[in-house]
């Protein structure tokens, strides 16, 4: 998904598995105050997922930077000109 602007309140942006060609770039990630938010899940993760591409998205108004997660065997994922992520 690209260039997209997403309101969120606890920073939750995709769980993807066995996923390969993911793109999400050129998004604006901001937080909402609908409801009370929580920071307790990467923003984003990945598991057994190849030819990932995760670049120049913005996250604002959260409390701490927005997790990019790799947790098991993934492959060719490339993050870059991210800005308020962190890649774990």
């Amino acid at each position: 998904f690209t260039g997209n602007t997403i309101r969120s309140f606890n920073g939750l942006l995709t769980y993807a598995e066995s996923v390969s060609g993911l793109v999400i770039e050129n998004n604006t990630i901001e937080r909402s105050t609908d409801y009370p938010g929580a920071i307790e899940f990467p923003a984003v993760d990945l598991i057994y997922c190849n030819d990932v591409s995760i670049r120049s998205n913005t996250a604002e108004g959260f409390s701490q930077q927005l997790v990019i997660a790799q947790a098991i065997d993934c492959t060719d994922v490339k993050t870059n000109a991210n800005n308020g992520f962190i890649v774990d």
